[in-house]
């Protein structure tokens, strides 16, 4: 995404009045971790809340016949995999960040490695030595709330990264002062 003199992003989503730093943020293509971590000259953990597979149709034929059917269906449900995960991103023991996906994968050695849980989805384009696209859909500013979330005030994004073996559908929602974020003492 290149944006134009005049404030692209701004024009695109109005309302927004993006910062600097925020606009690093709404465009970064699956590298926000490492932005983070450079920013604070810090760690920057990503904390798995859930990684839930979806379960594979039962699909039965019309005269009650299902081995046909049900073959078929494992088979594409050993290529073919969605999860929904929920991620928090934190540095300094706090939580700047939290990550709502949905994961399509079509490659059997990447659904091995989500199901092992020892990869991020970063760490996954890495080993498939694949940049993927990246497309933002939406972003903005969350407006404020009865609910007075840690969100509140921070801004949101939805985008797709997306290569041959995976799509991911990610909805992020920042902190307002994700890039004010102070040590404590437990984490100096």
């Amino acid at each position: 995404l290149v944006t134009r003199e005049g404030g692209e992003l701004n024009a695109r989503f109005p309302g927004s009045n993006f910062t600097p730093l925020e606009r690093i943020a709404v465009t970064a293509n699956g590298n926000l971790q490492r932005i983070f971590s450079s920013y604070y000259d810090a760690p920057v953990h990503v904390h798995v809340d859930s990684c839930v597979r979806r379960h594979a149709p039962d699909v039965n034929t019309e005269d009650g016949n299902s081995s046909f059917n049900n073959t078929c269906t494992q088979s594409h449900y050993e290529t073919h995999a969605v999860w929904d995960r929920v991620v928090r991103i934190s540095v300094h023991g706090t939580t700047i960040c939290r990550a709502t996906s949905i994961i399509h994968v079509h490659s059997s050695p990447c659904i091995r490695l989500i199901e092992e849980g020892r990869v991020g989805l970063g760490q996954l384009f890495r080993y498939l030595n694949k940049l993927p696209t990246f497309s933002l859909i939406e972003a903005g500013r969350a407006e404020p709330s009865k609910l007075q979330t840690e969100f509140e005030g921070g801004i949101w994004r939805t985008y797709e990264l997306q290569c041959e073996e995976m799509l991911c559908i990610i909805h992020e929602e920042f902190r307002r002062d994700a890039w004010n974020i102070s040590p404590s003492d437990d984490f100096k």
